[in-house]
């Protein structure tokens, strides 16, 4: 959840905003780490998105938003990408070239910079609130999976 988890909850909440409800199922490996999981998350008006995190099995690193118009699939790593396909029924699907430069981070560390330059508390982009909603559903989902980290109290945000 810590590594590759966090980007895939934040993805989908970037796209249809918080989850009204959370269900998965995890992998925990010998030593305590969720080596692969699955989540469904509901976030009202009948969108769903679904997410697969895993660090023990090579799944394809891509994204794909869906709807009833078409679909974007953002690949190769959707975090760090360079090309999304947009796929439409009755239409030739389109390319989009979109380089990233350097290791896929430069966008979060101007905004960072644009923050304390500007002496902004929190950032339009990524406000805490988002922030929160994010660690909470974190949270919801290792709760489910019972996995506690070293140090916890088990409080949660």
């Amino acid at each position: 959840m810590l590594d590759v988890g966090v980007y895939c909850v934040s993805l989908s909440s970037m796209i249809f905003g918080p989850p009204d409800r959370v269900t998965g199922l995890a992998h925990l490996g010998e030593t305590g780490v969720d080596e692969q999981s699955a989540a469904i998350l509901e976030h009202g008006d009948r969108r769903m998105s679904t997410i697969s995190i895993a660090v023990r099995t090579a799944t394809p690193q891509e994204a794909m938003i869906a709807g009833t118009e078409g679909r974007i699939k953002i690949h190769p790593e959707w975090w760090k990408p360079n090309t999304m396909t947009l796929s439409q029924p009755g239409k030739q699907d389109e390319t989009i070239n979109a380089p990233y430069t350097g290791n896929g981070f430069p966008h979060e560390a101007a905004e960072v910079m644009r923050c304390i330059g500007s002496g902004a508390r929190e950032s339009d982009l990524m406000p805490l609130a988002e922030t929160l909603s994010v660690a909470r559903t974190m949270d919801e989902l290792r709760r489910q999976w019972g996995l506690v980290y070293p140090g916890e109290q088990g409080d949660r945000l």
